[in-house]
């Protein structure tokens, strides 16, 4: 499975980079059909969401991004923490976009990092070679989390602080903080009905536990309880409303509704999977995350951060 591992990415890769080409917009980075607000909510309620921050451009300078996909946001604080795919560069910034410091993941330029989360208490968790390394926010290196026989691709904090991770063989893993498992799905997308084997998953988890876990390749959110039973299913291949074209990223936010980036935008769903909304965005969201105030922050193909007020449920 590492051996294929790479071309199923530059797959990936390949087909975001020709949807992007013929979605166009703005090289700026900002939400497509939008005033200065920089967003635009179709579909759903008339109060949309609120630009509060963007940064970020192409380049390898502070505050410059190669290929931005790894987002982490401390929720208490919103200081924000980003790396590019590629290279093991990491960057740290003040909740202002204000460039603090940088470091590399073991690996150097080889490192491929894969997914990051972030906590209240200033942990940053990066997933790189199928490990989980914790930093402090100054990039010091205070762990390496590497339980036997699991392989990492990527991961979200819960709300009690613990790890629930994605790894090979369609497998979620709650992990400690430590490291240590505390409980497995297995064959999350093969024993529930999915169109094809899985190879890559992202995972969010809400206030209550509550799993979802999107599929890229099943175009689809397999959504599991807190004791990692099977709920539903919602999500198919397609350009309709409450379907994906090459989804890449999952966040919930503190009201229990799921956003799902694709090259249409970020689709926004109920809990129980029904369709509600989409916020344009130009070009493909490679990562979410929420932070304590409810503020969404993503990354874009346009090497660029950016952080929305939501409105109220």
């Amino acid at each position: 499975m590492k051996a294929l591992r790479p071309f199923f990415f530059i797959f990936i890769f390949i087909s975001w980079v020709s949807l992007a080409c013929s979605f166009g917009g703005s090289s700026s980075g900002s939400p497509s059909g939008s005033d200065t607000s920089g967003s635009q909510a179709a579909g759903g309620s008339s109060s949309s969401p609120s630009q509060e921050l963007a940064f970020g451009s192409q380049g390898i300078g502070p505050g410059m991004f190669n290929d931005v996909r790894g987002l982490a946001v401390n929720p208490s604080t919103g200081a924000i923490v980003a790396a590019d795919y590629h290279d093991g560069r990491v960057q740290a910034f003040d909740p202002t976009g204000k460039f603090l410091t940088q470091w590399t993941a073991p690996g150097g330029k080889s490192a491929i990092i894969t997914g990051m989360a972030g906590d209240g208490s200033g942990n940053v968790y990066v997933v790189t070679g199928g490990k989980i390394l914790d930093y402090d926010s100054t990039g010091k290196l205070k762990a390496t989390l590497a339980p036997s026989g699991i392989y990492v691709d990527n991961l979200v904090v819960a709300a009690d602080g613990n790890l629930v991770a994605a790894t090979e063989k369609e497998t979620i893993v709650h992990l400690s903080p430590a490291g240590k498992v505390l409980s497995t799905i297995k064959n999350a997308f093969s024993s529930n009905g999915a169109d094809t084997p899985e190879l890559d998953m992202r995972v969010a988890v809400d206030g209550a536990g509550n799993i979802y876990v999107l599929g890229t390749f099943n175009n689809a959110v397999f959504k599991f309880s807190p004791d990692g039973k099977f709920v539903q299913r919602f999500g198919s291949a397609g350009d309709a409303q409450g379907k994906f074209t090459a989804p890449a990223s999952i966040a919930v936010d503190s009201s229990g509704r799921v956003y799902v980036g694709d090259f249409k935008g970020i689709q926004v769903f109920d809990g129980n999977g029904v369709y509600q909304s989409l916020i344009k965005v130009t070009g493909a969201v490679r990562s979410m995350t929420f932070d304590s105030q409810n503020q969404l922050y993503f990354t874009t193909s346009k090497n660029q951060i950016f952080k929305f007020s939501m409105p109220k449920s």
